[in-house]
């Protein structure tokens, strides 16, 4: 794809991403290695680009590499969360599974305590992640999987374009 300035070509990238996804057998490891995918940019990526940065980021030890290619590189990331991992819902057991790492624990989300601590964990998490980001100089963008990412991208390119002119 020829890389094009402008909102409609980012939504076209994301749309052929999604695509690819949906219509492909990726096959990988369920380790989620973000510095390995930023070092590998570094590596193919010669010139200064614009870079979007998709994960859920819950994988650990890549903020050094982020720094990097913060500098060499205008990255924005995009953090994908499914709003099932802040709340858990009152079901009662369920078995959950890291698959990272393929731990699973049984948990029972009828008890109020323990849904509350899940969430406090997730918000501790999440605003580690976003400490983080604003101490590099990243722009991040949250994208809930039960919504549209159409209004939350558009928000962030107005704001970015605000700042930027």
């Amino acid at each position: 794809m020829v890389p094009r300035k402008g909102r409609k070509h980012v939504f076209r990238v994301i749309r052929e991403l999604l695509y690819f996804a949906s219509s492909t057998e990726v096959k990988s490891s369920t380790q989620t290695d973000i510095a390995a995918a930023l070092e590998y940019m570094n590596q193919i990526l010669k010139r200064r680009a614009t870079v979007f940065l998709i994960s859920d980021f819950l994988a650990e030890g890549f903020e050094r590499d982020l720094q990097i290619a913060n500098r060499r590189h205008d990255l924005v990331a995009i953090r994908l969360i499914d709003p099932l991992e802040e709340q858990l819902p009152s079901v009662g057991l369920i078995e959950l599974e890291d698959v990272e790492t393929g731990e699973t624990v049984l948990v029972d989300t009828s008890y109020d305590e323990i849904r509350e601590t899940v969430s406090e964990n997730v918000m501790t998490q999440k605003s580690a992640l976003e400490k983080m980001f604003k101490s590099i100089g990243i722009d991040f963008i949250d994208i809930y999987t039960h919504q549209s990412y159409v209004k939350p991208l558009t928000r962030f390119f107005r704001v970015r374009a605000k700042r930027f002119h």
